[in-house]
């Protein structure tokens, strides 16, 4: 499994650095860059599973998950879709701004100019006026928007993954329909809401430390457990490889549909159900 999953990282590694030309569309520049940003995040995982550190695996595996299923929603349609993945930049990059204003200039310069907060409200359709604490209340006035039109940035994560099935599932061989459990949506609750214990720091996350013995607890390193998540990592960076090789010629389809089977071979069974 580690090996196929590495072999499948070298699939993008052995092509770098890859130069676009200035001319060509923002969706050729975006889409390679973001195929670099989940090797490097695969890579990261293979350290991990070296190391068995599931809970940290898991993390990443959410983390991997969610970067694919954004690159499938916008390769539907990637001219129309542009807008709100930039729209989504902005909004948190708006937060990010308004959050760190709260603690004054000692923290260095502010993240957004002025110019640059109007021009993310505008583009966002929020109300440029200040809000008021009884703004709510008031009635016959027009509410000041607090939220971002939902066309202009991305839509959840589910409606993404939904979506993403309904349209590649049958542009795609091999790939499972709407509603299988190793669909898009159907991964979500295996790879995205497992990972959300440990990266949110959830109570449960924390019980692979601890054992119980007759009269006592111990809390020690935890054991490695079910191989099933280390197993998702080849199969999602699959997909965005073989999505991705609609575009670009330097992807060999057949190269990482074999890599995938390898990676999802019988050596990944968890060894309790075998």
């Amino acid at each position: 499994m580690a090996a196929a999953d590495a072999a499948l990282v070298n699939v993008v590694r052995r092509q770098l650095p890859i130069r676009v030309y200035g001319g060509e569309r923002w969706w050729t520049l975006y889409r390679t860059a973001a195929l670099v940003r989940m090797t490097d995040t695969v890579e990261s995982l293979l350290d991990l599973m070296g190391l068995d550190r599931d809970l940290d695996g898991q993390t990443l595996v959410r983390s991997l998950y969610e970067q694919v299923v954004t690159f499938a929603w916008i390769a539907i349609d990637p001219d129309r879709r542009e807008w709100r993945w930039v729209g989504d930049g902005r909004w948190e990059l708006l937060k990010l701004h308004n959050d760190a204003a709260r603690f004054g200039e000692s923290h260095g310069d502010p993240v957004l100019s002025d110019e640059e907060v109007a021009e993310s409200k505008q583009s966002l359709g929020l109300s440029d006026e200040p809000a008021s604490a009884t703004e709510d209340c008031e009635s016959g006035g027009r509410r000041r928007r607090r939220q971002p039109e939902a066309a202009r940035i991305l839509p959840p994560v589910t409606e993404m993954a939904e979506q993403a099935d309904e349209h590649w599932s049958v542009r795609v061989r091999g790939l499972h329909p709407a509603g299988h459990p190793l669909g898009f949506r159907g991964l979500y609750l295996s790879a995205y809401r497992v990972g959300s214990r440990a990266a949110h720091g959830a109570l449960m996350a924390l019980d692979p430390y601890l054992s119980r013995e007759p009269n006592r607890y111990v809390i020690r390193e935890p054991e490695s457990g079910s191989r099933v998540m280390w197993a998702l990592v080849g199969p999602l960076f699959g997909i965005a490889l073989v999505i991705a090789a609609r575009w670009d010629r330097w992807i060999d389809e057949g190269e990482v549909r074999a890599l995938v089977d390898v990676a999802t071979g019988p050596e990944v069974e968890d060894p309790d159900e075998a």
